[in-house]
């Protein structure tokens, strides 16, 4: 279980250093092509902390995971949509491709954050579940009078 919280506070931790060394090297380097880097890194820590975390106990999963799982597929399906039509339609491919890249510059960065939050909420309720069951196994002091 140690293991486990180790690893949840380093994907909790990782993700915050992205966010925020993003957001400062975006604050001197004003180019698109540096924050379309950046949008692309951050999203890929969140998604392979995501996939990470596929077999995390039903108990320690924070209940608006399910939800934001959903949103990933969405997106990722409407992304691979993008890509297969852009060999058949233009127009349509535009269309999509309109919507995603719509999508990744304005929703991306609550998005981040909303995953930023799963996280943490997680690590919390796994150091509560830690803390509950050294209680437990601790032994008990009780002096008994005859």
């Amino acid at each position: 279980m140690k293991s486990l919280l180790r690893f949840k506070l380093f994907d909790f931790l990782i993700q915050v250093l992205a966010m925020l060394g993003s957001l400062l090297y975006l604050s001197f380097a004003r180019s698109f092509q540096s924050m379309m880097i950046f949008y692309f890194l951050v999203g890929s820590i969140q998604v392979t902390s995501c996939v990470a975390n596929i077999s995390l106990h039903k108990r320690l999963r924070e209940s608006c995971r399910r939800a934001y799982e959903g949103v990933l597929v969405f997106l990722l399906a409407l992304l691979l949509l993008c890509l297969a039509t852009s060999a058949f339609a233009a127009a349509f491919s535009e269309l999509f491709g309109g919507l995603l890249f719509g999508c990744l510059i304005f929703l991306s960065p609550g998005f981040a954050f909303w995953y930023a939050a799963i996280t943490w909420r997680e690590y919390v309720k796994i150091v509560k579940y830690v803390h509950r069951s050294q209680t437990i196994l601790q032994p008990e002091n009780h002096h008994f009078r005859l």
